[in-house]
């Protein structure tokens, strides 16, 4: 199977995060690590350069998902 590529607008932690868990429970449930997942637009769930314990577990749910997900942290 090739590589898929799929883009999300922006996404604001918790209170968009439902965007992603749709996604998984529905279209991306047959996706892998190949497949990814941009996001773009304004992420919205890092705030400064040392992380909040909620910021961490997001980035490991956000790891944890069967396909590589990619976002701009500027």
């Amino acid at each position: 199977m090739t590589n898929r590529t799929f883009i999300t607008g922006d996404l604001h932690q918790t209170h968009d995060i439902a965007k992603l868990k749709y996604f998984k429970k529905n279209g991306g449930k047959n996706l892998t690590k190949k497949d990814v997942v941009i996001i773009a637009g304004d992420f919205g769930m890092l705030w400064n350069y040392t992380m909040t314990k909620e910021e961490h577990y997001w980035l490991k749910w956000m790891d944890d998902l069967p396909w590589t997900t990619r976002f701009r942290f500027i």
